[in-house]
């Protein structure tokens, strides 16, 4: 080979010697903050204030502290009960909550187990609605999105039933129904269901609950919002009578179809102009389904685009419509734009699956099964919070994101002058955040 041809250097791969003797490390260093910002919100009092009283007084762990040992682990990143067992002695959680050990992953599932009547679910939902109350005192609006999930399950876990399931079809699954509140990104309200429910059902019921959860109800403004699978006369009745608003997708069926063909035929369009080149037009309509109660406004659109799998009206034009009840006076554009927004919910249902763990079922009973759920719920609620209050990003991430960024920093915990200290880093890229959410916590007071 020539001299003057350019060798790049090889791969360094130096031979260096582990020994396991470093002490009290953890590699959730992040955490210590967090559990102050949570302790802050109040969760602990609420816990204690909740089932203080519900073991013996005897008992090595109380239900508070395995229930807050639970959310701990949701927080970290932890979806499965069995994955509990890798905290047992991890050292920033032991000495944050004074003890030599922390509950044994076994434990966790008999304390789950509790929660076998709904007056004790309703204690652990109470806890979750002290702090939406609290996080929401100060919003003079609300804008509620509907939907719902499923859940597939592999087993013979109670309320396991077979109903509509795209991706695992014929198999059972739970089908919880979800209200976030948008402009917070609040979770307001959850409602474990069986397999075999749909869409609709209970969302009456789950809405009147849902807007309850919030503080001051009457004096807000609530908006609804949510896909054709609420798309019945009840739910527009119950919104009517209580002067909630509503925007709703309309299931295209064959009375709105016509009433649309001769929209179509007598041009009663406007185009309006898309952030793509997608030709879409808006018109508006007094529509009375035979099912309905009375005539209300419906909002059409209709553009240029590729099949939607949801399965929308064509016609010989190459347009894909969709329909909207509102009984709001805006602009049809706006209407639309404002159902759009709901797409925030998908994406949050999304996190909740893939970064909370929803979709890991952990016992074989409902109702804690549906204890867990709170939890989980909980514990994404606090993370964003935790990003809006503490840290104060504008710009709010995914919860693993969030883990990996501000949480899973490597520490040492040592003693010194009869204090614990967790050592961390120098230099750490995230150290502002958390220097900044320490400054948060210090404006609360002791």
């Amino acid at each position: 080979m020539s001299p003057s041809l350019h060798v790049s250097p090889s791969i360094g791969n130096r031979q260096i010697t582990e020994t396991f003797t470093l002490q009290r490390a953890t590699h959730y260093g992040g955490f210590n903050v967090l559990s102050d910002f949570v302790r802050a919100q109040g969760i602990d009092h609420a816990l204690e204030e909740a089932f203080g009283q519900e073991k013996a007084p005897w008992a090595e762990y109380s239900l508070p502290e395995t229930l807050r040992h639970l959310l701990d682990g949701y927080l970290l990143g932890l979806e499965r009960i069995s994955h509990f067992e890798e905290l047992e002695e991890e050292p920033l959680l032991c000495a944050k909550r004074g003890r030599q050990r922390m509950p044994d992953f076994t434990l966790l599932y008999r304390e789950l187990a509790r929660f076998d009547t709904m007056e004790k679910l309703g204690r652990l939902r109470w806890v979750g609605e002290k702090l939406l109350r609290q996080a929401l005192a100060e919003q003079v609006w609300y804008a509620l999105d509907l939907d719902s999930t499923v859940e597939t399950l592999y087993g013979q876990q109670e309320g396991a039933k077979v109903g509509p399931n795209p991706h695992k079809p014929g198999r059972p699954s739970y089908h919880p129904l979800l209200c976030r509140e948008r402009k917070s990104g609040l979770v307001i309200n959850s409602r474990l269901r069986p397999g075999n429910t749909g869409s609709a059902t209970d969302a009456v019921e789950f809405l009147i609950q849902s807007v309850a959860r919030l503080p001051r109800p009457h004096r807000r403004t609530i908006l609804i919002r949510a896909d054709r699978g609420f798309d019945c006369e009840a739910v527009y009745a119950c919104c009517e009578k209580r002067s909630w608003h509503y925007v709703i997708k309309v299931r295209v069926t064959p009375d709105l179809a016509l009433v649309i063909w001769k929209q179509a035929e007598q041009g009663r369009w406007r185009r309006i102009e898309s952030e793509d080149d997608t030709v879409m037009e808006v018109a508006e309509i007094v529509f009375q389904r035979q099912c309905w109660s009375r005539p209300r406004r419906v909002v059409l659109t209709r553009k240029k685009e590729p099949p939607n799998p949801q399965g929308l009206l064509w016609d010989a034009l190459g347009y894909n419509y969709a329909a909207y009840v509102t009984d709001r006076d805006w602009a049809p554009e706006d209407v639309v734009a404002f159902y759009d927004k709901r797409g925030d919910v998908e994406k949050a249902i999304g996190e909740l699956k893939e970064d909370m763990g929803i979709g890991r079922i952990s016992t074989g009973d409902f109702l804690p099964n549906w204890a867990d759920l709170e939890i989980k719920i909980l514990a994404f609620n606090l993370l964003e919070l935790y990003q809006r209050q503490a840290l104060g990003w504008k710009v709010l991430h995914r919860a693993k994101t969030l883990r990996r960024r501000v949480i899973a920093i490597a520490g040492q915990l040592i003693r010194t002058a009869g204090q614990w200290v967790l050592k961390l880093a120098q230099g750490c890229r995230w150290q502002p955040d958390l220097w900044r959410a320490r400054l948060w916590l210090a404006t609360l007071g002791p």
